[in-house]
């Protein structure tokens, strides 16, 4: 007659049985495992495993993971719940701006959440994401049109944030996202006028309503939001100064106008050339003359560009407007982006000094500006020539 089994008693793993329907009985093995939740404190969870070895390996492990910090209690969260819990609480603490977090919630809300948002949190792992990635390159979104490789990076911003924090707050024991690749970005010059196509277009501007915008975009690069935000009371005519403190932005189809700037080099001083000046003056007259005829509906917020009852410029009509002004010019439309990336070049041709076109622009960083926003001048080529040729041959 065979002898029962003995089972060596080892801590923190028990053997359980339980019994069918049908009367048998089975047994399996739990291991208890102490996980630290979010305030700190330590949580016994009973974990299951097939034989007793595989309870005894299973506990070592977790005991190593506990002890580097790695461990997470379970939890039945999704990555949709998860996100719709992250964000809120991270544009707060980031301040985000109201565009900025209107695209975040429109990414989460047509990529992520219809694609990966029923996965449980801790389940994600780096093949779904590289599916995900690979859906969004050949499907597409919520629209069904593939994605640009900026947009998939975009969208892998925000996962790989929101992972982060979910990692943070011992969520998930690591972030699937930290070793994933982005898809390549092709670098292109985006596209701006040479210095003789802006005159071409700016002499097309008189008796034009937006005259002054386009003039002060032209000579300052100023963003689309700082000149649609631009106050009279950041402007300094006298001095020929500019100090660049607002920005307009839309949110859920209202302009609303924000003292924060893109970034903290983005406020800064500009200095005006007179001809600028003059422009300014002479639109600040038009504008009371506007504001006397409107009276009563007259809407004041202190702008410098509004409709004709004071209110804040949209820019798609500022679009639609400079579209037909470039077409009866003959030159390519470039946008009021493709202002700010002229006015660097001509800046850059003209002072030699990119950290101070740099300055012009906002940028915190002078490699920006020479990645994205100057080309060199259409007679760079000669130039290089022949300075070539008079270190090295001592001729012209």
């Amino acid at each position: 007659m065979a002898r029962p089994r003995k089972m060596r008693s080892v801590p923190g793993v028990r053997l359980k049985t339980y019994t069918r329907k049908d009367g048998t009985v089975s047994e399996y093995w739990q291991y208890a495992v102490y996980i630290p939740d979010q305030s700190g404190k330590l949580r016994r969870e009973w974990r299951n495993a097939p034989n007793q070895r595989a309870a005894e390996e299973a506990r070592a492990e977790r005991k190593v993971e506990v002890k580097h910090g790695e461990a997470v209690n379970r939890t039945k969260l999704t990555l949709g719940a998860w996100l719709e819990e992250w964000l809120p609480r991270h544009a707060e603490k980031r301040r985000m701006r109201p565009t900025s977090r209107a695209t975040a919630e429109i990414i989460i809300t047509t990529r992520i959440s219809p694609l990966l948002g029923a996965i449980p949190l801790q389940q994600l792992s780096e093949r779904h994401i590289e599916d995900f990635i690979y859906q969004l390159q050949t499907r597409g979104g919520a629209k069904g049109k593939p994605l640009a490789p900026r947009s998939v990076k975009n969208t892998l911003v925000i996962l790989r944030e929101a992972l982060q924090q979910a990692r943070r707050e011992r969520r998930i024991p690591r972030n699937p996202c930290t070793d994933i690749e982005p898809p390549t970005i092709d670098a292109k010059q985006e596209p701006q006028w040479t210095a003789a196509q802006a005159k071409r277009f700016l002499a097309l501007l008189d008796g034009e309503g937006y005259r002054a915008l386009f003039i002060l975009t032209a000579a300052t690069g100023l963003r689309r939001g700082e000149l649609l935000g631009l106050k009279w009371d950041a402007l300094d005519l006298d001095a020929g100064t500019l100090k660049v403190c607002t920005t307009l932005v839309e949110a859920g189809g209202q302009f609303i106008l924000q003292d924060l700037t893109k970034t903290p080099s983005g406020a800064r001083m500009i200095r005006l050339p007179a001809p600028v000046v003059a422009t300014l003056a002479e639109h600040r007259k038009q504008q009371l003359a506007k504001r006397l005829a409107a009276g009563p509906e007259w809407q004041e917020q202190g702008l410098v560009f509004t409709t004709p009852q004071g209110k804040p410029l949209n820019p798609r009509n500022v679009y639609r407007r400079l579209r037909q002004l470039t077409e009866r010019a003959g030159i390519p439309y470039v946008g009021l982006h493709g202002f700010r990336r002229t006015a660097s070049s001509i800046a850059h041709n003209g002072t030699k000094d990119m950290l101070a076109v740099a300055q012009m622009l906002g940028h915190k960083h002078p490699d920006v500006t020479v990645k994205h926003y100057t080309q060199a001048a259409e007679d760079a080529a000669e130039r290089t020539k022949d300075a070539l040729e008079h270190a090295l041959f001592g001729t012209y």
